[in-house]
């Protein structure tokens, strides 16, 4: 027997999920100065490595998002946020001009990573 108290307790989880992923995702430009600084000088102190990672992130995407939609890391970031990852990124671009701020997915793990231009 499937109850209404059953659907909706489900869509409670999704909503609280998307909400706590939104939350996580909108991390990216919440990054403090010297948080930010700190990261970079020991990117520096690392030898300057390419695509090194200054800030991650965990994100899963559910089986069927609250609109019943299955999606993609990438798609479901859209769907959080309103904009892509690649525009999430570009608020820290902005504040770190002498360096290419972008990112990269392992999985369920979004990284910030910075290379020297």
């Amino acid at each position: 027997m499937i109850r209404l108290a059953d659907i909706l307790s489900a869509t409670e989880v999704v909503l609280q999920k998307e909400a706590y992923d939104r939350a996580v995702l909108d991390t990216v430009n919440q990054i403090t100065f010297e948080t930010l600084k700190t990261n970079l000088i020991q990117w520096a102190t690392a030898g300057f490595p390419n695509a090194h990672p200054i800030h991650v992130m965990t994100v899963t995407p559910p089986p069927v998002c609250s609109d019943g939609v299955q999606r993609t890391l990438g798609d479901y970031v859209e769907f959080l946020m309103g904009r892509s990852m690649s525009d999430l990124v570009a608020g820290l671009q902005a504040r770190c001009p002498d360096f290419i701020i972008s990112y990269a997915t392992t999985g369920r793990e979004i990284l910030v990573v910075v290379t020297k231009p």
